[in-house]
């Protein structure tokens, strides 16, 4: 299937990967192409993003389990920043990808996480599992849980920009085909990333903020709290992400 675009630099890198793996080319309208050699369809964009511009057979194919998985491989296949040559797993997420009522964002992998290829296990995996029950939200049931950097920084440092750069547009798909009903972010960095902010965990909890999803009416609500790796370092913090918890439980 081939697209004509009016401005084939509009499309994002990440939606370019997408969209050939599911057989799409992208040619800008200027192109030379000989447009009667060829039978494909043809459509002109005007704002090409993925979800909205693509024709409805491929807007329908878009949002189905076989996307997210191509999405998946394509993260799992990512050499854009010096951490593909350390992990061992990329660390995609898990959970509910069709009914996602709450999407949980963490900072990076751990070494359990990069050998396991999930999200959020040993001490802190258990420490979210219990916060979670606490306000009687099901991991599997309800969440879909991924970090905003998908592999394991080297002995656990914080990640850099470079990668938080490298992972943000994969996480931004990921949001977008989710389409959860509400955010939990936990920790600094995941914060800043979403937020688009430099702001501390202290000036972010506590509030409801929203992530801007393009239609000002179907803006995410989005609550930040402190990482459980956090919590088990400094435990007298609880009370205030049971605080956090609470809120996220009234969005």
């Amino acid at each position: 299937m081939l697209f004509y675009l009016k401005n084939k630099n509009s499309v994002s890198y990440i939606q370019r990967i997408l969209l050939k793996e599911i057989g799409v080319r992208i040619v800008s309208e200027e192109s030379s192409l000989n447009r009667s050699k060829h039978k494909e369809k043809f459509l002109k964009i005007d704002n090409p993003s993925i979800e909205e511009n693509i024709s409805n057979d491929h807007r329908a194919n878009k949002i189905n389990s076989n996307n997210f998985d191509i999405l998946k491989n394509v993260v799992n296949k990512c050499q854009l920043c010096d951490l593909c040559h350390s992990r061992k797993n990329v660390v995609f997420g898990s959970g509910n990808i069709t009914q996602c009522s709450c999407l949980i964002i963490g900072e990076a992998p751990g070494e359990q996480e990069d050998a396991t290829g999930i999200p959020f296990v040993g001490r802190s995996g258990k420490l979210l599992d219990q916060m979670l029950n606490a306000i009687e939200i099901h991991r599997d049931r309800e969440t879909f849980i991924t970090n905003i950097v998908k592999c394991r920084p080297p002995a656990n440092r914080n990640p850099k920009l470079e990668e938080l750069e490298s992972c943000r547009p994969f996480l931004l798909e990921q949001i977008d085909f989710l389409k959860p009903s509400k955010i939990l972010v936990l920790g600094k960095f995941a914060a800043n990333a979403v937020l688009n902010n430099s702001l501390s965990i202290r000036e972010l909890r506590g509030k409801v903020h929203y992530f801007s999803s393009g239609n000002k009416s179907n803006d995410i609500p989005v609550i930040v709290s402190y990482h459980p790796a956090y919590l088990l370092r400094r435990p007298e913090e609880k009370s205030l992400v049971w605080d956090d918890l609470c809120l996220l439980k009234s969005v």
